[in-house]
């Protein structure tokens, strides 16, 4: 037997031999200076069908069952999942583009999420120019946030952070968790922007009755997790936004004209978010450092 293979399966803290031990690199080093393929970049074509879902009074069936026939699109998620089994966090997502980023000027406000904050960015481009930058990555949880938080927030000296996470982490996108795993994964980030002089805004998890993909209620959990970043909020000093103020029907749903699927906002749904997003970063950069 190989002697690479031999250490694989001798090795009881892996599942599997990673894909690089081969005998051609028994001696590499899996630290490399480029570890990331060359991001895939949608075509206007791709860019228009998504951008249809979030036109008001778009069918998320209707919308869906186009883009499930795309060539494009199939191939786009198929590279998406292989790079995930070796970037579980997707750090290669950003990572060129925040280069541009280190040399300055730095931005104002990073806004790190998941598919709410990452639609954001599409749905409203004027919001977000070279002093307001988007980090969402849709499908993403507080675990995988909280991995690329230094290198997606930290390392491009924003004055502001907006954080907003928790939707994919109650409909278990990276597995079931145990109670206050989240809230120590948001206390990890809370922790590492005050370190590092980065003022913050807390965001509440978004309204939503059914998330769809994984056919769960998660009005109960967005409530009680919503107390929680409240409570620490106030506990921390820093700036919570809840925009269920201007999303929610009063049985905790999103308001339908709001949303294609009753969990992501459209255009309409950004642009009453907006102007809360504004004011809160702006309540946040007028704060006095702790």
């Amino acid at each position: 037997m190989k002697p690479v293979k031999a250490l694989c399966l001798l090795s009881i803290l892996s599942a599997a031999c990673p894909p690089w031990a081969s005998e051609a690199r028994a001696e590499a080093s899996a630290i490399m200076q480029e570890p990331c393929p060359p991001q895939r970049v949608p075509s206007d074509h791709l860019r228009k069908l998504l951008s249809r879902f979030l036109e008001p009074g778009a069918s998320a069936t209707e919308i869906a069952a186009t883009l499930g026939k795309d060539p494009e699109l199939q191939e786009l998620v198929a590279a998406q999942r292989e790079q995930a089994k070796h970037d579980w966090a997707n750090l290669c997502r950003y990572r060129a583009q925040n280069r541009e980023v280190t040399s300055g000027p730095y931005p104002i406000v990073v806004y790190l999420g998941d598919s709410i904050t990452e639609n954001w960015a599409l749905a409203d481009p004027q919001m977000f120019s070279g002093i307001v930058l988007g980090r969402g990555i849709s499908g993403q949880t507080s675990q995988q946030m909280l991995l690329r938080f230094y290198q997606d927030v930290v390392s491009l000296h924003p004055r502001v952070v907006h954080i907003m996470a928790g939707t994919n982490d109650i409909a278990g996108n990276t597995g079931p968790t145990a109670p206050g795993d989240f809230e120590h994964n948001i206390s990890g980030m809370l922790d590492m922007a005050a370190a590092n002089d980065i003022r913050v805004v807390l965001a509440a998890v978004p309204p939503a009755r059914l998330l769809t993909w994984a056919g769960i209620d998660p009005r109960q959990d967005i409530t009680r997790i919503n107390r929680w970043l409240a409570d620490e909020a106030l506990r921390r000093g820093i700036v919570f936004v809840d925009y269920a103020a201007v999303l929610a029907t009063a049985e905790g749903a999103i308001q339908p004209e709001l949303s294609a699927d009753g969990v992501h906002p459209n255009r309409l749904g950004y642009t009453r978010m907006r102007p809360l997003a504004e004011a809160a970063v702006l309540r946040a950069r007028r704060q006095k450092s702790r």
